[in-house]
Parts: C-alpha cells; sequence; structure tokens
C-alpha cells in the first residue's frame, strides 16, 4: 500500500496558506477597458467622493510626445509651482488644468 505523502509531492511541505482577500471596501477594481471613438483607451470608474466635494476622475488614457524644450518648460512649471504652494503637482496634472483653461483663440495664435 502506498502512503500517502508519495502521491502528493506537496503533502508535507511547509507551504503557506493563500493570502486573505481583499475586502470590497479596502479596493476598488477598476473598470472595463474600452476603446473610444477617437482611438483613445477608457477605464469606466464611478465618482469618488474628495473632502466631500464629487469630483470627476480622468479615464481616458493619451501618450504625448514632447519636444526636450517643452519638457523642461513643463517641468519649470512644476518647480514653480511647488516653490508657491509647496505642493507637488503631476505632469498629468499640469496637463489637464491648461487644456481645461485653452481656448481656441489660443491655438490659432502663432
Amino acid at each position: 500500500m502506498a502512503k500517502l505523502s508519495e502521491g502528493n509531492p506537496l503533502f508535507g511541505k511547509n507551504i503557506p496558506p493563500p493570502p486573505p482577500a481583499a475586502t470590497s471596501s479596502s479596493v476598488v477594481p477598476p473598470g472595463p477597458t474600452i476603446e473610444a471613438e477617437n482611438g483613445n483607451r477608457v477605464k469606466e470608474y464611478s465618482d469618488t467622493t474628495v473632502g466631500g466635494e464629487r469630483k470627476e476622475r480622468a479615464t481616458v488614457e493619451l501618450s504625448l510626445y514632447l519636444t526636450p524644450n517643452q519638457d523642461d518648460k513643463l517641468e519649470e512649471l512644476r518647480r514653480a509651482y511647488k516653490q508657491r504652494t509647496k505642493k507637488k503637482i503631476s505632469a498629468n496634472e499640469v496637463m489637464r488644468r491648461l487644456v481645461e483653461q485653452a481656448t481656441v483663440e489660443q491655438i490659432i495664435q502663432p
């Protein structure tokens, strides 16, 4: 008669149990990724509440290629923001704010 340990190579090994599953309140899984009409990838998220106010989440992924001079300018803007506010700002947030404030007249001007 064969021993139980001979049939299962993992029997008797010191294998820890799997980690506990994350609770739904601690981790919010991202929604499905879909393809937008313009070809950009979009993830569906629900609105989140930050400090009592509703904040729209950025859900459209976009690739942006900058020249070295444009990248330097973006970094200068980030440094100036940090000096004045004592808070860091991401390059993505700078670009979002610029897009929100831009007008077509600013784009048309040479």
